[in-house]
């Protein structure tokens, strides 16, 4: 098993016993990387969360295929995420690139 983070159009991954983990949950941090960008990394071995509840936290993980919101249903919402421009940055998961993606970072 392994551990994958974007950054910055690139992936980062390693086995999963170098990651630092919580109850069997790897952690990572989101992190200001320069003047004006943000991407994740892993986190370092004791490392202190730096959010309001000092402790990492495990998010809901949001399905493609169920995911909706601001009076969205599922198929307008993917829509929306599909045909955006995002200017110079890119969104990983679009249907056209998710798979590609997958087997292009795979270790």
């Amino acid at each position: 098993m392994h551990g994958s983070y974007s950054k910055h159009g690139g992936m980062v991954t390693a086995p999963e016993n170098e990651i630092p983990n919580q109850d069997g949950h790897l952690k990572f941090v989101y992190h200001k990387d320069g003047a004006n960008t943000r991407c994740f990394r892993f986190a370092k071995t004791d490392e202190v969360a730096e959010n309001p509840v000092g402790t990492f936290v495990l998010p809901t993980v949001a399905s493609w295929y169920s995911m909706k919101g601001d009076g969205l249903d599922n198929a307008n919402l993917r829509n929306k995420l599909n045909t955006y421009d995002y200017g110079l940055a890119s969104l990983p998961t679009k249907d056209r690139a998710f798979l590609s993606n997958l087997n292009k970072f795979k270790p």
